[in-house]
């Protein structure tokens, strides 16, 4: 039985409600790996043949939604998906610093609206 990117954005959006630092920095990181299952979804659909199950494929992702996708709104994603990448990198490997619940359900609210607008393409 497999998970959708709804489901991990739903397991986000509780994280993000939670009452603990390291509650938001999950709830971001799932955020982003919502986002970027649907993006990896839509780029496989761009280039079939695209070898996604690498460590680059982060990269390989945000590649062809910006350079072979003929909708503007594809190209958009990649940003998109790009910044939200930043957040869930401060998310997970920047834990030293303070990572407040906002950022948490910001990136929540960014990842809804990147899977909203891959679902209109």
């Amino acid at each position: 039985m497999g998970v959708t990117p709804e489901s991990i954005l739903e397991s986000a959006a509780t994280m993000s409600q939670g009452g603990a630092e390291v509650d938001w920095r999950n709830a971001t990181s799932r955020a982003y790996y919502a986002a970027y299952h649907r993006c990896r979804a839509l780029a496989t659909s761009i280039d079939p043949h695209a070898d996604l199950s690498t460590a680059e494929s982060h990269r390989f992702v945000a590649d062809i939604l910006q350079q072979r996708s003929s909708p503007n709104a594809a190209r958009g994603l990649a940003y998109q998906l790009a910044a939200l990448r930043k957040v869930r990198n401060l998310a997970d490997y920047e834990i030293e610093d303070q990572f407040d619940q906002d950022s948490g359900r910001t990136s929540v609210e960014a990842s809804r609206k990147i899977l909203d607008q891959a679902d209109a393409i």
